[in-house]
């Protein structure tokens, strides 16, 4: 197994979404090195589910625990995962990023090793989230070009490279 530089973002060991580097040290930033997302960018949105309308994310479908997606951009890869295992308000979410290009598979096996006293509290199976949209809202699979009125849009989605987020049911 490679052993890329990590990062992990949600809640470690109390309520509170924030960037964690592998020893546990907090760090509370919207920006954390070179990683390519900001906290804004992770938090609330890069979960299954989770589109933009009108400016503002929204969820379509369950918050169903265990259940992720797997994100790449700009050589890094992150896996973000429906979580309240540590924080039980709504919408608590884990997400485990690394320097590389990773599937899905590796990112779990990565993220049990490296993070191991954070990854031992889940209670339930991460699942790869399969039914979720193939294309950004925004730019319906059109490589980034933005439907006739659709919203101003924040996030770059993966599979098209669109000005929107892969997400939903």
């Amino acid at each position: 197994m490679p052993e890329p530089f990590m990062v992990y973002f949600g809640p470690y060991r109390e309520s509170g979404h924030y960037f964690f580097t592998e020893e546990g040290v907090c760090h509370s930033g919207d920006r954390y090195q070179d990683v390519p997302w900001t906290a804004a960018e992770i938090d609330g949105s890069l979960q299954p589910g989770r589109v933009l309308w009108r400016d503002h994310w929204t969820q379509r479908g369950p918050m169903r625990e265990g259940e992720a997606l797997l994100h790449h951009k700009d050589g890094w890869t992150a896996l973000s995962l429906w979580d309240s295992s540590v924080d039980t308000r709504p919408g608590s979410s884990s997400t485990y990023i690394a320097k590389g290009t990773f599937n899905f598979e590796e990112m779990v096996a990565l993220a049990r090793e490296r993070f191991t006293e954070r990854w031992n509290r889940l209670k339930f199976e991460v699942k790869l989230c399969t039914d979720a949209a193939k294309t950004c809202p925004a730019c319906k699979g059109r490589g980034g070009i933005p439907v006739e009125g659709s919203s101003k849009v924040h996030y770059i989605c993966s599979p098209c490279n669109g000005h929107g987020y892969l997400g939903g049911r």
